[in-house]
């Protein structure tokens, strides 16, 4: 994904899930928040990134899986909430 905020800040991540068996798969991504250039105390300073890693269990597999085949949204986490501490 690429995007900026409303603070003139820009985004950059990506999301990958790699199936291991036939009910468990690897789910991991990256985000990354360049801060905008006209801050007063630094770049680095306000920059924001995270890295997630987990394992999905989905009792039904891939087949007859019913309600487990997909959650609506992503667990939030740091990558998803992000905050701005002016």
């Amino acid at each position: 994904m690429v995007g900026w905020t409303d603070n003139q800040d820009g985004l950059l991540g990506a999301s990958f899930n790699l199936p291991l068996t036939h009910h468990c798969s690897l789910s991991s991504g990256a985000t990354y928040l360049i801060p905008h250039e006209g801050t007063n105390s630094g770049g680095f300073a306000e920059e924001n990134w995270n890295i997630s890693v987990g394992l999905v269990y989905r009792p039904g597999g891939p087949r007859g899986c019913g309600r487990y085949c997909r959650p609506l949204f992503d667990v939030a986490d740091n990558g998803t909430f992000m905050l701005d501490f002016k």
